[in-house]
Parts: C-alpha cells; structure tokens; sequence
C-alpha cells in the first residue's frame, strides 16, 4: 500500500523522531571476546584510480592482512567504541555520538590504513585515529595522559599565601 499525502499534511522535522537504527551493531568493549568482534575480510580491494587518499593514513609492509585487521580491532576494543564491520570498511562511533570510518586497501606489496571522521569532535577523533594508525603499524600505543609538575615558584606562592 502506497500513501501520498500533501506537503501541508506531512510533519515538520521538529515532529518527526525516527530512532536510528543499525542493521548490525558490534559494541567492542574491553570485556568482549575477541573471536565476535575482529575485523574478518574475504578480500582487499585496491585503492580506485580516482581515490584520494587523505592525510589520516599509513601504509603497512611485511605484514599480513589478518595482522592489521585483529591489531585495529583490539584498538578499537580498547577505547570501547561501536562498531559496524562492512567488508574493507570499519564504521565506528564514540560514546559521545563521533562518528569515523577505518578503511584498508591493497597496494601492491603494501597495505594502506586510513581514518575519515565523519561528524562529531574532531579532537576526539585525531586522538582515536593516531592511536588507530599506530596499531595498525604495530607500534606501541602512546600513555592515555601524560602527568604534569606543578612548577616549584607556584608552590612556594601558595604556601607563603597561607601563612
């Protein structure tokens, strides 16, 4: 059955709220095994001719693709992001609704890894994409924060002012 209805009759968009809903959701959480939730692709495509490739990306050798694959899956397990898994194409989202896409493509004897924020902080994003594209590589994850010194002249400032 097909309805039309006029213009006039539609509602506005303040009063239209459809829920959004993935047709399938992997939430990667720390706690989940990891048989569910790595990255499983059939093939890798090759970049396309037109593809640009933006600045967010690494190219990874000597390396197989199942590697890249189970190290960005265990890095997105470990920042506890959703994730929709579509063939060479890693849709994820933060608990603050940033929305990014992980993507890997053939290069002759070279794998290209690259990260495309979608919408959301970027700040959040370029962190959660470095740490994307040193797992990939097989590097060492950087500490999540870095502890800072008080300076000693601020002290000595706070403590002649409680005297």
């Amino acid at each position: 059955i097909l309805i039309r209805s006029s213009p006039t009759m539609m509602p506005s968009s303040s009063q239209m709220h459809l829920p959004k809903i993935p047709i399938a959701t992997t939430f990667v959480s720390s706690k989940t095994s990891a048989a569910t939730t790595n990255w499983e692709l059939q093939t890798i495509p090759k970049v396309p001719e037109l593809y640009h490739v933006g600045r967010s990306c690494v190219t990874v050798s000597n390396c197989e693709e199942q590697q890249i694959t189970s190290r960005i899956s265990e890095c997105l397990r470990q920042h506890s992001l959703s994730v929709i898994f579509d063939e060479n194409t890693a849709v994820c989202e933060t608990s603050n609704h940033t929305k990014f896409i992980v993507k890997i493509f053939e290069d002759e004897e070279q794998f290209i890894v690259e990260v495309q924020r979608r919408n959301g902080c970027s700040y959040t994003c370029q962190k959660l994409s470095r740490a994307i594209l040193r797992a990939a590589k097989g590097s060492k994850a950087l500490p999540e924060s870095l502890t800072h010194t008080v300076p000693v002249s601020i002290l000595k400032k706070e403590q002649e002012q409680e005297r």
